[in-house]
C-alpha cells in the first residue's frame, strides 16, 4: 500500500468535511494497518525526504487543498511539548517512531480531560471541536503521521502548532540539532524497510545531513549494499581529515578489495 491506495481508502469511506466517532474509528484501524505496511512506511519516508530538501522539518507527505486534507509527517525533538491548540475538524494520528503523548483540554479552563499515550505502530483521532496539544516525554526524538482534515481551520490557543518551522524561536529549541534529530530520526526508520528501498532512502538522508548524519547513513547502509557504502565513504573523505579520514579511508581500502 502507498500513500495514494491509503488516501483512496479513506476516501471511499470518509467524508473528509464531516465525520462521527464511528467513521473515525474505522480510519484509525485503517492507518494502523497501514502503519504496518512496509510499502506504506517506505512511501511516506521517501516523499518526506524529497520535501525536506526544501523544508526545515515536518515535511508535507501528501496534500489535496480541493479535499481539504494534509498528510504531514511530524517529528518531536527529546522533552519537546507544544503549546494546546483548538482543532475545529479531525485528525487522524499515527506513530511511526518512538512514542508520544497527548492530552485533550477543557477549553473553558484548560484543564486536562484526557491524556493518551502512542507507542509505534498505534493510531488514534481527534473529533472536533478539540483542544490538546502533543509532548515527547522520552530522551529520543519522536515520529508521528498526521491526517489534518482541513487543516487550514486549525486555530492555535497561543503561537505554536504541529509545525516546528512555526514555533517561535526560544533558548530551548535549536534548528540546527532539530534538523540533525530529524534526519538520524529517518536513518532509523530507513533501516526498517527492505534491502532494496533501505539504500535509496538512506542515499536521501546522506545528500541532506552534515557530517555526522552522513556517517551515520553510511553506517547503516552499510547492512545492505556494500557497492553503495563504498561510494558513499569516498564522498565523504573528500570533505573530512584527521583521524575521521584515516579511519574512513581504511575502511573504504576494505571494502575495495
Amino acid at each position: 500500500m502507498d500513500v495514494e491506495s491509503f488516501i483512496g481508502a479513506l476516501d471511499r469511506g470518509l467524508d473528509f468535511g464531516n465525520a462521527d466517532a464511528a467513521l473515525m474509528r474505522r480510519a484509525r484501524d485503517h492507518l494502523q494497518q497501514a502503519l504496518g505496511d512496509e510499502s506504506f512506511l517506505a512511501d511516506c519516508l521517501d516523499r518526506s525526504l524529497d520535501e525536506l530538501s526544501r523544508t526545515l522539518s515536518n515535511p508535507c507527505v501528501f496534500e489535496a487543498p480541493d479535499r481539504g486534507i494534509d498528510v504531514r509527517m511530524v517529528f518531536w525533538p527529546p522533552r519537546f511539548e507544544n503549546a494546546p491548540h483548538m482543532h475545529q475538524t479531525w485528525t487522524l494520528t499515527g506513530v511511526l517512531h518512538n512514542i508520544v503523548e497527548i492530552r485533550t483540554y477543557h477549553a473553558t479552563d484548560l484543564t486536562v480531560q484526557q491524556l493518551y499515550l502512542g507507542r509505534k505502530g498505534s493510531a488514534g483521532y481527534l473529533l472536533a471541536p478539540c483542544m490538546h496539544n502533543v509532548r515527547n516525554p522520552s530522551h529520543e526524538t519522536s515520529v508521528s503521521l498526521h491526517v489534518f482534515s482541513q487543516a487550514k481551520q486549525l486555530q492555535p490557543l497561543a503561537p505554536s502548532c504541529e509545525t516546528l518551522t512555526q514555533v517561535p524561536a526560544t533558548d530551548s529549541l535549536d534548528y540546527s540539532g532539530t534538523r540533525k534529530l530529524t534526519l538520524m530520526a529517518l536513518i532509523d526508520l530507513a533501516t526498517q524497510t527492505s534491502g532494496v528501498v533501505a539504500p535509496h532512502l538512506l542515499n536521501k538522508v546522506f545528500a541532506l545531513g552534515d557530517r555526522g548524519v552522513k556517517l551515520q547513513a553510511i553506517k547503516a547502509m552499510s547492512g545492505f549494499d556494500l557497492e553503495e557504502t563504498s561510494d558513499r565513504i569516498r564522498e565523504l573523505l573528500l570533505i573530512t581529515s584527521g583521524e575521521d579520514h584515516a579511519h574512513l579511508k581504511h575502511i573504504w581500502l576494505k571494502l575495495s578489495r
